[in-house]
């Protein structure tokens, strides 16, 4: 049986596509994917980029305007770019980095922080976070609210910080759908929209008559099939050094699956070392070799330095009881 050696040499565990050693280069997360099981709404989302961008999409000499990188102006040029997204819909600026939309799905708060770290730590790529951002939640915001089905539940995993920012966005509304992991993470439970992840809390159960700890476990149901996927391919087309799974908005879905490791850990040699740090990117590394620790810890940094969504920078080893954060 073969086993990987960890090394500073990065590889993503994706058929015959292999990215050495600076992994600055790899693509900006995107929500969207194309096929059924993401039910991407082309059309729509193509005339809001449209409306966004006009002719200059793609095209850096063709943008008048940069998005600036102050907070205060920063949020009133994304304002702007929901005004040209949604010419019906009432935009309005709360706060630094925050709006309230009123559309055909309601009302809701437009949250810019994420995006708004993004660009400052990737200025060259702030045009396109920003034209996405906006063209993915014009399409949700434009759309009017029609429920959720049991089918529609997954879970999604994110850091202690984002979650205490979730309880004080659902204050008054709900209570979360959520479950601590280790490490500081959080499973919390989540509608799969056709252009969105939307987070629940517990309200949203009533039509469908769960409690949030039932809704938790038939989204991990709904999502063990894909999950298991990601793990097969890893494990079929592992190469020496950090392996790198990424290109899907519930990648880090993984880290609540850790009886689905257990293959891969056996390829390692009973040793596996497993980071997630960033929404869309999970690195896995043989614990066992001279280094592990430092080359995983130095491929995590260079992720989070560009992610869109950087999450933390800790290190797990696999066991069969979990996840065990290493110093």
């Amino acid at each position: 049986m073969n086993r990987w050696d960890c090394n500073s040499r990065l590889t993503a565990a994706k058929g015959c596509d292999e990215r050495k050693g600076n992994i600055g280069g790899f693509p900006m997360p995107s929500l969207i994917r194309a096929g059924s099981p993401w039910r991407s709404r082309g059309r729509l989302l193509l005339g809001i980029l449209a409306s966004i961008c006009g002719a200059g999409c793609g095209n850096r000499s063709a943008i008048a305007v940069e998005p600036p990188l102050q907070a205060g102006a920063f949020t009133a040029y994304v304002a702007q770019q929901f005004h040209k997204a949604l010419p019906q819909a009432k935009i309005q600026i709360t706060g630094p980095l925050t709006l309230e939309v009123e559309a055909a799905s309601g009302a809701s708060t437009a949250h810019l922080d994420t995006t708004f770290s993004a660009c400052l730590r990737n200025p060259n790529a702030c045009n396109l976070l920003v034209t996405t951002h906006v063209a993915q939640m014009s399409a949700v915001y434009g759309t009017a609210d029609h429920g959720f089905a049991a089918a529609d539940l997954r879970v999604v995993v994110r850091p202690g910080g984002y979650m205490d920012q979730y309880r004080q966005v659902i204050a008054g509304k709900g209570a979360p759908v959520a479950a601590p992991l280790a490490g500081g993470f959080w499973m919390i439970g989540a509608a799969d929209r056709p252009t969105a992840i939307e987070m629940i809390n517990s309200s949203a159960l009533t039509s469908l008559g769960l409690s949030p700890e039932e809704a938790l476990m038939v989204g991990k149901r709904n999502m063990l099939h894909s999950m298991s996927d990601h793990l097969t391919h890893a494990l079929e087309h592992h190469r020496t050094g950090v392996g790198m799974l990424e290109n899907d908005p519930y990648i880090s879905s993984l880290f609540a699956f850790p009886e689905l490791w257990a293959p891969l850990a056996k390829v390692a040699g009973g040793s596996l070392l497993v980071s997630v740090p960033a929404s869309n990117v999970v690195l896995f590394c043989n614990g066992d070799e001279a280094g592990a620790n430092e080359a995983m810890k130095q491929a995590v940094q260079e992720v989070m330095s560009h992610a869109e969504r950087p999450f933390s920078p800790t290190v797990f080893r696999w066991s069969a009881d979990g996840w065990t954060a290493q110093p």
